[in-house]
């Protein structure tokens, strides 16, 4: 299953030709939402893209037309000349394909019976491992090309290096239902797919009811942490609740600590005077900065430290204490999160205990002697949603 969806995932792969789209085409009859992988490749290589980028670097530059589009027959060219290649080709697309497919996956209505992810390299990327059941749909070459000449209208040269571009995926030959493998002969006419396609499909119905009851509480969990982003526009109007700033405070007294030491302190500033001031000092010190990049950022971003942010969590340590603080920042930010409450961990706002009036700001907040700045944490809602970081499968190992 994909992070933080219950819905069971059929992994749909197979050569191309062999009826892979009409199997989607009816599993979303049936009731399925399908994610298409080609439409998730496009969508990785836009114009401008980090991928597209990597591509030129690897592939050529001139794979990459004066438009700034991807030359995509030129691509296949080289890419598809060899198993290294196409190997290669993977190692790019692959993981930013397998973070597009995650969030496409968290917007899924809940009431889907599952979710098929349509991909004919699908056993060669990370998704694999996040479907319950794989069904991969087959055909004799021969038929795959007539399909192919009869549906595309492309001649049979361009036909023929599409074919031979997938020979080289490994395409599991025989079902094996223990391991949630069923392999589909499609040789006849589509509606024969409707049968072994509808016993997929209570299979995972029995593994979405033994799994609901167990991932409930882990999908509460993590839904708000993969839907987290960093905030830098709050509407400065809507401030935060009582309540909400009292489970806040709760989140952040119950935060882990090395030896359960907590050396730290909280501020909760709502004050919008306190914050106005703070905010024009920590700016002015910015800007008397030699390197004043992250002056002229600020300012193209409205001029303002805190973001407008109607409340801002100021948290001072005690000694060497940085990873501890950094605990009690995600504890604040991910209660936030569930509580519907955008947030930006601002470790800008040291600024505004620099210089000549650091200490006085200090002394404002109540913070004791022996303390100093760790971090400060803004809360809000934010004027537009923003969009979640892109998860990066690379950065993360298993060893069994």
């Amino acid at each position: 299953m994909f992070p933080g969806v219950l819905i069971p995932v059929l992994g749909l792969t197979g050569p191309t030709g062999a009826g892979k789209s009409a199997a989607a085409a009816l599993l979303r009859d049936m009731g399925c939402a399908v994610i298409d992988g080609d439409m998730l490749a496009r969508e990785v290589v836009q114009a401008g893209s980090p991928v597209l980028t990597a591509l030129a670097d690897t592939f050529g530059s001139d794979i990459v037309g004066s438009d700034g589009a991807l030359r995509r027959s030129l691509l296949a060219e080289r890419a598809f000349a060899d198993a290294a290649g196409r190997r290669t080709l993977g190692e790019i697309t692959h993981p930013a394909i397998t973070a597009l497919a995650v969030r496409r996956a968290a917007l899924v209505s809940p009431q889907s019976r599952a979710i098929v992810v349509d991909a004919a390299a699908l056993q060669e990327s990370e998704l694999a491992a996040m479907c319950d059941w794989l069904v991969v749909v087959t055909a004799p070459e021969e038929l795959r090309l007539r399909r192919l000449l009869a549906r595309d209208g492309v001649d049979a040269s361009a036909v023929s290096l599409r074919m031979r571009a997938q020979r080289g995926i490994p395409y599991v030959a025989v079902s094996d239902p223990a391991e949630g493998i069923t392999v589909i002969e499609n040789t006849g006419a589509v509606e024969e797919l409707l049968a072994p396609l509808g016993a997929v499909l209570r299979q995972l119905d029995k593994v979405r009811e033994e799994k609901c009851a167990v991932e409930d509480a882990g999908k509460r969990v993590i839904a708000p942490i993969l839907n987290r982003y960093t905030c830098r526009d709050f509407n400065p109007e809507q401030a935060l609740s009582e309540d909400q700033l009292h489970l806040l405070t709760l989140a952040g007294l119950a935060a882990p600590s090395a030896m359960n030491r907590q050396p730290w302190r909280m501020v909760f500033v709502t004050n919008r005077a306190q914050l106005a001031e703070m905010d024009v000092y920590g700016m002015q010190m910015l800007a008397a900065q030699a390197d004043r990049g992250t002056y002229e950022r600020l300012q193209a971003r409205g001029g303002t430290v805190f973001y407008h942010a109607p409340c801002a969590v100021f948290l001072a340590v005690e000694g060497n204490a940085a990873v501890d603080c950094g605990i009690l920042a995600q504890s604040i930010v991910l209660t936030a999160a569930t509580l519907g409450i955008d947030s930006c961990i601002c470790g800008l706002a040291g600024q505004c205990f620099a210089g000549e009036r650091g200490t006085e700001f200090f002394a404002r907040l109540g913070v004791p002697e022996g303390f100093s700045f760790g971090l400060a944490v803004l809360l809000g809602h934010a004027k537009q949603p923003g969009t979640p970081h892109p998860l990066d499968y690379g950065k993360a190992s298993r060893i069994a």
